[in-house]
């Protein structure tokens, strides 16, 4: 379990042990949901900061790169990313990636399906952002013509078209908001 703990944290690069543990609890059906799987989880997360592979914060455990304090936009991201990979445990994750044109992605996904099909999904977090700074950071996704070259670049396949999904904010009607994926999502699945 403790490989399987550190695969998903790797993921996620940051969480509680709350949300990791009902993360593994749900995809390999070992522990129950809940304390159960909060308390095991921690156990294991305990062991990797004494053996000094990830980092330990106030109620909150990272690989070793991660800077930040685990405030309210990450733990948004990271409950985001744990209900994707909830639903397609297979997925790869860019976790706040630095883009060419002066972007930066909360998250940009690739959810492998059954079967191996994919999609690319890129999400915008917002807690503080305004509408016209969402509607900027949007337009700049859907002018950019590069943009599928380099998300095929950054997973090493190729990406023909991307969705952009909004968690938090109202957003333009050609995007769609979080919950309505997940949900299209767990309908597909």
């Amino acid at each position: 379990m403790v490989s399987v703990i550190l695969e998903y944290l790797q993921l996620l690069r940051v969480s509680d042990p709350q949300t990791l543990g009902n993360l593994v609890s749900e995809i390999k059906h070992i522990w129950t949901p809940g304390h159960s799987s909060r308390v095991q989880a921690q156990k294991i997360l305990n062991k990797l900061v004494e053996l000094n592979q990830i980092i330990r914060g106030n109620g909150w455990y990272a690989v070793k790169d991660y800077k930040g304090n685990f405030l309210e936009h990450d733990q948004l991201i990271t409950k985001c990313l744990a209900q994707l990979l909830s639903l397609f445990p297979e997925s790869l994750i860019k976790r706040e990636v630095s883009l060419p044109v002066g972007l930066r992605a909360d998250s940009i996904i690739l959810l492998i399906r059954k079967g191996g099909d994919a999609l690319c999904l890129v999400l915008e977090v917002c807690l503080n952002e305004t509408p016209e700074y969402l509607n900027q950071k949007i337009q700049t996704w859907k002018e950019w013509e590069e943009a599928p070259a380099v998300l095929s670049k950054i997973f090493n396949c190729s990406i023909p078209h991307f969705t952009i999904a909004v968690y938090g904010e109202e957003c333009p009607k050609e995007i769609i908001l979080f919950d309505q994926l997940i949900e299209r999502l767990k309908n597909e699945n």
